[in-house]
């Protein structure tokens, strides 16, 4: 065997091998996205939800496998920031959040997930009152979950929150038997929880005052990113495509 041919035969064995890894790599791709355990009505605990069905659409569109992985928040972050998962959601602004992972480009809300209305929750018989800007009258801590997106606003307007690492209903229960001065969560839960335990009316009530309504968002890692710029882009104008479809 001439050396021109077997020298033919080795490029075209490398060449071959190649294109079969790369196809096995496209084939077992998957993007894994993390989420806290419940976010009702965006995300429940039995894997449905809201912006579970947007990204069941994303899927389609972008043709390849996503997987979600629900953890405390803290752990998602932990394990965006460190690559082990593609991505997060939903997440608000948090400057805090910059170095963990990317956001849309300029942070754009029509690549959002959805709008988040959070409000404020007090004991019908407090004094705890929220005027748009400054919460007033709170003589003991509001609770809020892990994680809480507007934490360091309302620490520097000294008012002081209690991070808690309990259900929405047990954070309701502390509230109903006034250890807590009001609590601050997602309007979606807290409608929620007035349906399922119609006993918290009596004693709870939502106040009228918006604490915010703010877009959240998928934010991916910053592994994705720089290795997939592309796929990336393509991923938040699909998620622009479906929010503007619904």
């Amino acid at each position: 065997m001439s050396n021109h041919l077997l020298f033919s035969r080795v490029i075209l064995i490398t060449l071959c091998s190649y294109f079969f890894l790369n196809i096995s790599s496209v084939l077992s791709r998957e993007l894994v996205f993390c989420h806290q355990k419940s976010d009702p009505p965006w995300v429940f605990n039995h894997n449905y939800g809201f912006d579970i069905e947007r990204l069941k659409t994303l899927e389609k569109i972008i043709d390849i496998p996503i997987s979600h992985r629900p953890l405390p928040w803290r752990r998602c972050i932990d394990q965006l920031e460190n690559g082990k998962v593609d991505g997060i959601f939903s997440v608000e602004f948090q400057k805090d959040l910059f170095s963990k992972g990317v956001y849309p480009p300029d942070l754009d809300p029509a690549k959002g997930m959805h709008d988040s209305s959070f409000r404020l929750y007090v004991n019908k018989e407090s004094s705890t009152s929220w005027d748009g800007r400054l919460i007033r009258n709170a003589e003991k801590p509001i609770g809020v979950s892990p994680g809480f997106s507007m934490k360091q606003r309302f620490e520097l307007l000294s008012v002081p929150l209690d991070e808690i690492n309990s259900s929405v209903w047990g954070m309701f229960k502390m509230l109903e038997l006034n250890r807590l001065g009001g609590v601050i969560i997602s309007e979606q839960t807290g409608d929620k929880i007035f349906t399922e335990y119609p006993a918290f009316n009596s004693k709870i009530v939502e106040h009228p005052i918006p604490i915010s309504i703010s877009p959240t968002y998928l934010m991916l890692s910053n592994q994705l990113v720089k290795s997939e710029p592309l796929l990336a882009q393509k991923i938040w104008d699909s998620l622009a495509k479906i929010k503007n479809t619904r």
